[in-house]
């Protein structure tokens, strides 16, 4: 049934991009030395990095480094973009391709220590690729950004980063979840202050994106979407958390499923359709013990029957 064209107009409203709400509304997080035209892009594909939109950050990145040739941060972004903390490990292009901006990087340099330091941070998971395995660099690199973040106490974006290399290095094996409570205790004290930023909502998702503990992240979860709109992951992932409560029935997994015309990145889509497809089931199976989400002004609530 085609859309009409009062819909459209708001769906283009939304599609605005990732997260572009909260740097239009805050100063960039992570100020460089680099110039403002290159700050902007910048921030942008930090924003798009906290959403796993990690093909997409990675442009933006190098559109840093062509306004910017001095601006070493601009390969950091790119060495970050390659590494997927939470997913698999980097395959053996996404290695080179680090590498090779990490090396850009150091040749290039950075203006401040603090700039230096997050330089130095990524390069201790990339260093001897060839030879050390996976999760050794990767608690190399939590380790270094545990440095970054005790370092720069006021650096937001040092804490939700280090918040992320946490998660990325936890046990599946560890019941206790340690380094997912940790991270989480990391996480909420940068919500106070932050109640948008989008790597926060993110992280906490997967903080406590597992049956025992997703009651915690259904604030996250609400907000997310919400936060970053554009992004198919950020869609998607309050189902984990939706269905993890009990309460399967919700939009975001559904909406992350659409037709590209309401949605923008067509190929991410596809390649994150199994995944979404996966929790379908379990959406549907949930139906019978939760009330559709009640719309209206206020927040959305999800109500389980009582009867």
């Amino acid at each position: 049934m085609p859309c009409s064209s009062a819909r459209l107009r708001r769906e283009r409203k939304r599609r605005i991009s990732i997260n572009m709400k909260w740097r239009k509304t805050r100063p960039g997080e992570l100020p460089l030395s680099c110039n403002r035209a290159a700050q902007q892009q910048f921030n942008r594909a930090v924003a798009l990095l906290h959403s796993f939109w990690y093909e997409e950050a990675e442009k933006g990145f190098v559109e840093v480094t062509k306004t910017d040739p001095k601006c070493g941060m601009g390969y950091w972004g790119i060495a970050m973009s390659s590494y997927h903390p939470v997913w698999a490990p980097p395959v053996a292009a996404e290695l080179r391709n680090g590498m090779a901006a990490m090396q850009k990087a150091n040749v290039i340099g950075a203006q401040t220590q603090r700039e230096r330091d997050y330089i130095k941070a990524i390069e201790a998971f990339y260093q001897d690729a060839d030879k050390i395995d996976h999760r050794t660099r990767a608690l190399a690199y939590e380790r270094a950004m545990e440095q970054l973040y005790l370092r720069y106490p006021k650096d937001h974006e040092a804490a939700v980063f280090y918040a992320l290399a946490l998660l990325g290095t936890a046990l599946p094996t560890d019941k206790t979840y340690a380094n997912q409570k940790k991270a989480a205790e990391i996480l909420n004290k940068i919500l106070l202050s932050e109640p948008e930023h989008p790597g926060v909502a993110h992280y906490l998702i997967h903080s406590f994106d597992y049956p025992a503990l997703a009651p915690l992240a259904l604030a996250a979860a609400r907000s997310y979407a919400r936060i970053a709109p554009s992004s198919p992951h950020a869609l998607h992932m309050p189902s984990h958390i939706f269905t993890g409560s009990g309460c399967g029935r919700n939009r975001s997994n559904q909406i992350s499923l659409l037709p590209p015309r309401r949605r923008i990145a067509w190929p991410e889509r596809i390649r994150a359709l199994p995944h979404s497809t996966s929790f379908m089931p379990w959406i549907i199976w949930h139906m019978h013990i939760c009330k559709p989400p009640r719309m209206g002004k206020q927040k959305r609530s999800l109500t389980p029957f009582t009867g």
